[in-house]
């Protein structure tokens, strides 16, 4: 009679959920449960609810009463707040995720060895990476709904689109989160952090935030719109009023594409600096 002999060698993908929420466990009971997290996270709501709310009153009030008041970009006219609201959303999707993936990550893991420590378990470095990635997404994306109900109630997206801006925040957020963890693990010290901001600063003054990449020199035009906040963007800008063109798939591929290629290479990058 034969006798069968179980490897194990599904083991590890059956009880990955179980290991990603092992990782996830400790970055939500410090938040929902102890008091200072909880504290910091009132103080991060607050934040959130008035980011958008100012940018409108600054962009509406004030910039928007000295330029045109409409402005044409890939044959679609719109009054400028319309124009540059969605971007906005875009820009605080990338700050809040390269914030919080960067610093959160550098800091549970080259000051804290919290990864160090997790990987002498059966955690591996892939399911480390990917309940890190999770929990920023988690954070971020809750900030980001509270953007997009303000641009809901100030008339600035529809209800139906405004859930199909929420869900496209969640992937710009993904997107972000993920190269901000391999920007983590290129760090050698605290310093470099002033080479994110810089760069974080770049995409957002020519990224086509402000006014459309069209009118930069060619050269210049194609490189904004290789940019990823140029994509995110655009992808916000067309649900925003409307407009599900083809050319909305491209964005989304891109964010897509971003994101697996980040996630490779932070697991790459973790790897190889756990087991140095």
């Amino acid at each position: 009679m034969a006798t069968v002999v179980s490897t194990g060698s599904a083991a590890p993908d059956r009880a990955f959920p179980v290991h990603v929420l092992t990782v996830l466990e400790p970055m939500f009971v410090f938040t929902f449960k102890h008091r200072r997290g909880v504290t910091l996270f009132s103080a991060i709501w607050l934040s959130a609810v008035l980011e958008p709310v100012l940018y409108l009153l600054a962009l509406g009030l004030g910039v928007g009463s000295l330029v045109n008041r409409r402005i044409t970009t890939d044959g679609q006219t719109m009054n400028y707040l319309h124009f540059v609201s969605p971007a906005m959303l875009a820009v605080s999707c990338m700050s809040g995720a390269i914030s919080a993936s960067v610093f959160s990550f550098y800091t549970r893991h080259k000051q804290h060895g919290m990864f160090r420590m997790i990987s002498t378990t059966s955690i591996t470095t892939r399911e480390i990476v990917v309940g890190d990635w999770l929990w920023e997404i988690l954070r971020v994306s809750m900030l980001s709904g509270i953007f997009v109900i303000v641009l809901a109630l100030a008339g600035l997206v529809g209800i139906g689109n405004a859930v199909v801006a929420f869900a496209a925040t969640v992937l710009i957020n993904a997107a972000f989160s993920a190269v901000g963890i391999g920007l983590a693990m290129l760090l050698r010290g605290w310093q470099d952090f002033d080479i994110v901001t810089v760069g974080q600063t770049v995409l957002f003054l020519f990224s086509g935030t402000f006014f459309p990449v069209s009118q930069y020199p060619t050269w210049a035009q194609v490189i904004a719109e290789l940019t990823p906040l140029y994509h995110a963007i655009e992808l916000l800008r067309g649900i925003t009023i409307g407009d599900y063109s083809s050319g909305m798939l491209v964005h989304a591929g891109y964010l897509v594409l971003m994101t697996a290629a980040g996630l490779v290479f932070a697991t790459r990058r973790v790897d190889a600096d756990l087991h140095a």
